[in-house]
């Protein structure tokens, strides 16, 4: 029954909707899988994705990032032989830092922006040449870091002043 609900519900609709359009990879992220209790549901759920997904791909271009802890379940379903053929697995720390730094630089990047632009448009040097390099070096890799300071940048200020908001940068890098 789940099947055929995933296939006329979620697969059918997909290839109606961008069947030869699309591309780019259509991308559809499956998070926090490890936290569902029932783990014969969430084998069942990741064969019966894979499976769809590969009937799919040749109609459109679509795939599913599952994340989540490591779990024994889950990653023995990924590397079992019927499905280590259609799946790949990847650890985030096994990621170059480099790449991960200029994720975390570009997130950064946009978000400062989009403060100046919006709450301090006179502030032609903000921010400072040096505070992008600050910010991802603290990171660390972490895009949880990089997102917190924003938060904390963007959510203190606007309860303030928004002249408050170049002070505040100053806080976060000391």
């Amino acid at each position: 029954m789940m099947q055929a609900q995933m296939e006329k519900l979620i697969m059918g609709l997909l290839v109606q909707a961008f069947e030869g359009q699309v591309a780019s990879p259509l991308v559809f992220i499956l998070d926090a899988l490890d936290e569902c209790s029932n783990q014969d549901h969430i084998t069942g759920l990741i064969v019966l994705l894979l499976y769809l997904l590969r009937d799919v791909r040749p109609k459109i271009n679509v795939k599913i990032m599952v994340t989540g802890r490591p779990e024994a379940h889950i990653r023995g379903k990924f590397m079992s032989p019927t499905l280590e053929s259609i799946s790949s697995i990847s650890h985030l720390h096994d990621i170059d830092r480099s790449i991960v730094g200029s994720n975390i630089r570009l997130y950064l990047d946009h978000h400062l922006n989009q403060i100046k632009y919006k709450m301090l448009p006179g502030m032609a040097s903000w921010p400072q040449e040096g505070d992008m390099d600050a910010l991802v070096h603290m990171a660390d890799g972490l895009f949880i870091y990089a997102l917190a300071q924003m938060e904390k940048l963007i959510m203190g200020p606007l309860q303030a002043f928004d002249e408050q908001v170049a002070s505040s940068l100053v806080l976060i890098l000391n």
